[in-house]
């Protein structure tokens, strides 16, 4: 069987709030491996006690890019994100290459190498139907993101019933 010789790799998470290391419960909201294997990515924040709120303790959002072999922690990207973040999309061929998207309508990509965010997208309702009509303008959620098998595009949906498809900038990806 091919799982029968497991082995485990333990990652501990810690939570970051206003800059430094915090006693609030930390939740790893979601989880991703880079296409090559190499690294695990997490998003991780500390909820507030609003109970099935998204809203998370301000600043404490954090995307960790981990060794999967050894769990050291490699990279840490504070504040990505303002609220909930569980949806982690790897690119398919580029391995530091991820996006990230949330509940604050935001999807952002990422350059891993260099720890820097090269693309992101606002999803406010602007065009299209809106119902109910008062939506129109605001903000609205994302709920997952994902490459397609190329990597040229990415597929999102949000908590308002919609799909948007985003071309990336293929000559900017990985440079």
């Amino acid at each position: 069987s091919r799982f029968s010789n497991l082995g485990q790799v333990i990652i501990r998470l810690s939570a970051v709030s206003g800059g430094g290391p915090s006693t609030a419960n930390v939740h790893c909201d979601g989880v991703a491996w880079t296409c090559d294997d190499s690294k695990v990515i997490t998003s991780q924040s500390s909820p507030t006690k609003e109970p099935n709120s998204a809203d998370i303790i301000p600043f404490s959002h954090m995307i960790y890019v981990w060794d999967s072999h050894t769990g050291k922690c490699l990279l840490g990207l504070m504040s990505s994100h303002s609220r909930l973040c569980s949806a982690l999309a790897p690119h398919p061929e580029l391995p530091s290459v991820i996006a990230s998207a949330g509940s604050d309508g935001v999807v952002n990509v990422w350059d891993l190498d260099r720890g820097d965010c090269f693309y992101t997208h606002a999803n406010d309702l602007l065009h299209g139907p809106v119902e109910p009509a008062t939506n129109r303008g605001k903000r609205c959620g994302y709920l997952e993101v994902q490459f397609s098998p190329n990597g040229l595009q990415l597929v999102l949906s949000d908590e308002g019933g919609r799909i948007t498809v985003l071309d990336t900038p293929s000559t900017n990806v990985g440079n």
